[in-house]
């Protein structure tokens, strides 16, 4: 496979997906020339940038996926549609300040200093649907 998409979780699913060479559009000619040769002989190769980001595992996959009360998926949801703690508040019939705390929580759980990059590692989880 030849990509310009260099992001790990990008190059593991199409290895799970049956590709069993992975090179980046940016490789060198020297280098794309040899990991060509070498899938031609049978091998299965990849780039050294390729080599280096899958060898290194994410954050994320070290601590795992954070699990979620019914509640906080509730209101990471409302949150994704860029809903205000007051209008999550109204529509739960909780406090704003209960709902603060949850998503106070939640981006503990997920280990992040915002709400976009905690849409993110929930979208990225699945843990949207």
């Amino acid at each position: 496979m030849l990509s310009n998409r260099s992001e790990r979780s990008i190059i593991v699913q199409s290895i799970q997906n049956g590709a069993s060479d992975y090179l980046l559009k940016n490789t060198s000619v020297e280098e794309f020339t040899d990991c060509i040769r070498g899938a031609l002989s049978g091998n299965i190769v990849f780039c050294s940038a390729v080599k280096e980001i899958i060898s290194k595992p994410s954050e994320e996959e070290l601590i795992g996926v954070p699990r979620l009360t019914k509640r906080e998926k509730e209101i990471l949801k409302l949150l994704t549609k860029r809903k205000t703690s007051v209008i999550i508040a109204e529509e739960l019939f909780l406090s704003p300040l209960t709902v603060d705390t949850h998503r106070k929580n939640i981006m503990q759980k997920f280990g992040v200093k915002n709400v976009a990059e905690m849409i993110s590692i929930a979208s990225q989880n699945d843990l949207l649907k």
